[in-house]
């Protein structure tokens, strides 16, 4: 699903890339470099297995990519949640969220945008999309890299053009990719959503709370138990703590700056 819809319907989608077909470059956009297209990008087993194409999955294949990739459950083994009631709910909207904590799928998904390696993880969701925010380095003065996926409202045409070349090796098959956010509540005083994603960037869990940067061990333990009880093969996606540290260069997302020496959540 294309993100031109409002940004409260966005909520029931995954944020990160929930696309059922590839963007809309800027109008007057460079053709896609060649450095893209040469890169090896197979469909990874866990996507070709859920698109359901009719490949045959044959032993040798899952020897092959077991030996360059460490393996996780599929994609199609997950009993799709229904979304939480409350996505609509005005109380429990944020336009700015932090990524608290997320799956690692780095070692599983081939076109796999490793948000859960990323330091300072942030997000600005707007009418027309949505801008990731993170830090380039573990050094508190590392400058702050961002990816935006605002689509037609883009400033980043290569990153578009980037989607655009691996969202079809990844989702071939209408319907193939999907997500949803399943549960949203207030923790502390601040809204916490959970969203499944099984998408070209991530495939895996996605945590997000508006109420700062980093994940208390208690809230951890309650989003663990969460996915344990909700079950359905979510369960078999374990999620980490996305990498956070203290910064001293404003993030120019808009929002507060948890994490920041005297800055607000």
């Amino acid at each position: 699903m294309l993100r031109m819809m409002a940004v409260w319907s966005v909520l029931l989608l995954c944020t990160h890339l929930a696309h059922a077909e590839p963007l809309e470059a800027c109008e007057g956009a460079a053709a896609v470099p060649d450095s893209f297209l040469a890169e090896d990008r197979h469909v990874s087993l866990l996507q070709r297995a859920m698109a359901r194409t009719g490949e045959a999955l044959t032993e040798a294949a899952i020897l092959e990519e077991g030996a360059t990739r460490q393996r996780q459950p599929e994609c199609f083994q997950v009993q799709k949640p229904p979304p939480s009631p409350l996505n609509d709910d005005p109380a429990y909207r944020s336009s700015y969220v932090y990524l608290v904590a997320a799956t690692d799928d780095s070692k599983t998904n081939p076109t796999s945008w490793r948000y859960a390696q990323r330091r300072n993880v942030r997000e600005w969701w707007s009418t027309g999309g949505f801008v990731v925010y993170f830090q380039e380095s573990e050094a508190p003065d590392a400058p702050w890299a961002s990816w935006d996926l605002r689509t037609l409202e883009s400033d980043q045409p290569d990153v578009v053009m980037r989607y655009n070349v691996d969202y079809p090796r990844a989702c071939p098959t209408p319907g193939s990719c999907w997500s949803v956010q399943w549960h949203v509540e207030m923790w502390e005083g601040h809204p916490l959503m959970l969203n499944w994603c099984c998408q070209m960037d991530l495939v895996g869990h996605e945590v997000f709370w508006a109420g700062g940067q980093t994940a208390s061990p208690e809230l951890m333990e309650h989003v663990r138990d969460l996915i344990q009880r909700q079950g359905g093969g979510l369960e078999n996606f374990p999620i980490v703590e996305v990498p956070t540290g203290p910064y001293s260069q404003e993030c120019p997302w808009g929002g507060g700056q948890s994490g920041m020496a005297n800055a607000t959540a």
